[in-house]
């Protein structure tokens, strides 16, 4: 996982792509021995391991703040505290964000998927550099036939008003250029991209030398988590890796590009702040349809209102709980996404994504 690449190791691929492919492809590379895998049997297989070699889990219980010092102190949302000489953050964005500022040095995305069964498709891995970016890859059924998986439709989160039309437009790709005419499943992910796209993994901070994060993996958590399970493991043991400097999360020496990138991202942040506050209300509660989310006027003021299938109305506050900003709803994955750094939440108002860990206040 961790070698250097000869050069050899790519090369070009476009005669190739262009035989397996349904469509013209201008230019193409290849990166030859790539696995494809199950992540959830892959997990399920480390936690297999993990216990076997005496760890212990402990589910449903968020972290909600920690207190540092020498043991470190985690609060949790059940009120209990746990002691920790070294912490390692692994929670995708991370809920001590203030620590370091990791607020202001990365964007969030959102992702889409569609598949759908096929009799046939190309082996391998297939993804574009060009805008829409579009995902290829595949599963192998029971009944010999192939699932194939189509993403692509890339947006910050919060940003897009129809979220529904990401999975309308990927599926209109697959049938154009696959014959697919029913899809069987759809899903959406959230990643994290930082200045420089390089992941932060190692010491948090340089006043905080038993706290570590693992974050920003730019759609590539798969192969980078296995990066920083290696690379924290040696961190903590003292042990030396020499990726440590490569994705040092207090690196600071920014390339132009990251400079502007990270001006314009937190422009933007302050921009969806002030917007979110002057932004006038959708509509009345009682326009409200069946399944629709807005934000609308209750007892004098803005609140996030749902309308669930059965008619019933839910009421939350309308400011995200991490910095304030005002939520948009994300009718494809019904729930409330802040468009400043990403926090999702349910109708109700509980958590779904961090960074925030509390959930937006009942106002019915």
């Amino acid at each position: 996982m961790l070698r250097d690449f000869p050069t050899s190791f790519w090369r070009d691929a476009t005669s190739e792509v262009n035989g397996l492919l349904p469509y013209d492809v201008k230019k193409a590379t290849v990166m030859r021995d790539q696995l494809q895998f199950h992540p959830v049997k892959y997990l399920q297989g480390l936690m297999d391991r993990f216990l076997e070699l005496g760890g212990t889990f402990y589910e449903m219980t968020r972290v909600t703040g920690i207190e540092y010092g020498t043991p470190n102190r985690l609060d949790t949302i059940t009120g209990h505290t746990i002691e920790a000489h070294d912490v390692v953050v692994a929670t995708h964005f991370p809920f001590n964000d203030f620590k370091g500022l990791y607020f202001a040095k990365m964007e969030v995305e959102r992702s889409y998927v569609v598949s759908a069964e096929v009799d046939m498709f190309p082996e391998g891995m297939f993804i574009s550099v060009d805008k829409p970016s579009r995902s290829l890859r595949h599963v192998k059924l029971d009944n010999g036939k192939k699932m194939a998986m189509f993403g692509g439709e890339n947006h910050l989160t919060g940003h897009k008003e129809e979220t529904m039309t990401c999975y309308e437009k990927l599926g209109d790709f697959g049938t154009r250029h696959f014959g697919t005419e029913t899809f069987s499943h759809h899903w959406s992910a959230q990643d994290l991209i930082t200045l420089d796209k390089v992941p932060y993994i190692g010491q948090m901070t340089n006043d905080t030398p038993h706290v570590f994060v693992a974050t920003g993996f730019s759609k590539w958590g798969m192969s980078q988590g296995i990066v920083a399970a290696r690379l924290i493991v040696d961190l903590i043991l003292n042990q030396p890796n020499r990726y440590e400097d490569l994705y040092d999360p207090t690196r600071s020496k920014w390339k132009l590009a990251g400079a502007a990138r990270f001006i314009k991202t937190n422009a933007d942040v302050a921009k969806e702040l002030v917007k979110g506050k002057l932004k006038p209300t959708d509509k009345r509660v009682d326009e409200l349809g069946l399944d629709e989310g807005a934000i609308v006027k209750h007892n004098g003021e803005h609140v996030a209102a749902y309308r669930n299938p059965d008619g019933h109305v839910s009421m939350v506050g309308s400011a995200c709980t991490h910095m304030g900003c005002t939520v948009n709803w994300n009718q494809a994955e019904r729930s409330w996404d802040c468009p400043c750094h990403g926090s999702r939440f349910k109708p109700n108002g509980e958590v779904i994504e961090g960074p925030a860990v509390k959930s937006l206040p009942d106002k019915a």
